[in-house]
């Protein structure tokens, strides 16, 4: 461990106790032995560093951080690179005041921080509300006999990355019928349960039915979508807040 990130790890518990009752120094990672990181309950987060890029004597920066999405959140349904969680530098020998240090990350780091952890905090539960629609939505739709799913579509799909994908296949009504890539006779099915954050949006694709199925189709999907019709109760709750 090299001068500087001694100097800052024994300066570490004093500046956290002044930043509140609740931070506190996380044991430091031996592959990044000279960081230091002030975390607090809530998931915001310090990392202190000592850089002597282009400087004998070093500079100390302090640095914002957010915290790990949850598990039940998908990862790239959640963009934190345009979130600004602040960055500010200090002289190095600030450490020997850590009351000081404290304070510049009072004053100068954590109300940024702060902004970003909201902001985070919104995009977790749009994704959660999202995925408790997706999940609605599947979950009526398998009430269906004949329905096989859900899977969950591929993250890197073109559209609707995350869907959850249900189908179904009938039977042949022309078994003996010679088939071309334009003449087909097998009726199928295919649901795309999506969603964005307050309500869900069901994509379904019919290929091959009889003009009796479709016509039974489209008018069960127009008096269904009739707002008179609609059944608020078979909708999720929102989501606190």
């Amino acid at each position: 461990m090299t001068d500087h990130a001694t100097r800052l790890k024994n300066a570490a518990p004093t500046i956290a106790s002044h930043l509140g009752v609740d931070w506190r120094v996380l044991p430091t990672d031996a592959d990044d032995a000279d960081t230091v990181l002030i975390d607090h309950p809530n998931g915001q987060a310090v990392a202190l560093q000592i850089s002597t890029y282009g400087s004998q004597d070093g500079r100390l920066f302090a640095e914002g951080r957010l915290p790990s999405l949850p598990d039940d959140v998908n990862p790239d349904e959640v963009s934190t690179y345009s979130i600004e969680t602040g960055r500010i530098g200090m002289a190095p020998g600030k450490l020997g005041k850590p009351r000081q240090v404290a304070g510049e990350i009072l004053r100068r780091l954590l109300p940024t921080l702060r902004t970003g952890h909201e902001t985070w905090i919104a995009k977790i539960v749009e994704a959660r509300g999202k995925e408790k629609h997706r999940q609605a939505a599947a979950a009526l739709i398998t009430t269906v006999d004949g329905i096989t799913g859900p899977t969950r579509n591929h993250p890197s799909a073109r559209n609707h990355p995350h869907a959850l994908l249900l189908a179904w296949d009938g039977q042949d009504r022309l078994p003996s019928h010679t088939r071309s890539l334009t003449n087909h006779c097998v009726p199928t099915i295919r649901a795309t349960a999506d969603a964005n954050d307050r309500a869900e949006t069901v994509m379904l694709e019919m290929r091959n039915l009889t003009a009796e199925a479709a016509r039974a189709a489209i008018a069960a999907a127009i008096a269904a979508s009739t707002p008179t019709c609609a059944n608020p109760s078979s909708y999720p709750p929102e989501i606190p807040q």
